[in-house]
């Protein structure tokens, strides 16, 4: 007994250090979206960088289409991170971290999501 909750923190160690390494390569990638001519760039900690156009007059919809094609990337491969780091905790010590940490749960939840609805 005691050596299963030994490897359950180690396990949950190991995915907070993965998590943190994540996070802190993630929060400076760009993600970036293009739509009617309007170009938006996010950061990974989702933060407008830049508002372009190559027209004169924009539109609030071609505006919030890219902002939201951006978005989807971001989340898409936000959510696909932790659920590697999931699963790669789950292999390395068979403990599964999804109620644990309220990021991966919530990466499961929208992959399932994703999957219902396809």
């Amino acid at each position: 007994m005691m050596q299963g909750s030994l490897k359950g923190a180690a396990g949950l160690q190991a995915a907070q250090q993965q998590i943190e390494a994540l996070m802190s390569s993630f929060e400076v990638r760009e993600f970036s979206a293009i739509s009617q001519g309007v170009s938006v760039v996010l950061t990974g900690d989702m933060v407008m960088k830049s508002l372009s156009s190559s027209n004169e007059l924009v539109s609030t919809a071609d505006v919030t289409a890219a902002y939201a094609q951006a978005m989807t990337e971001l989340v898409h491969e936000r959510n696909t991170n932790f659920v590697r780091i999931r699963n790669a905790v789950q292999k390395k010590f068979r403990i599964d971290i999804k109620d644990t940490i309220p990021e991966v749960n919530a990466a499961i939840e929208y992959f399932n999501a994703r999957q219902k609805a396809g």
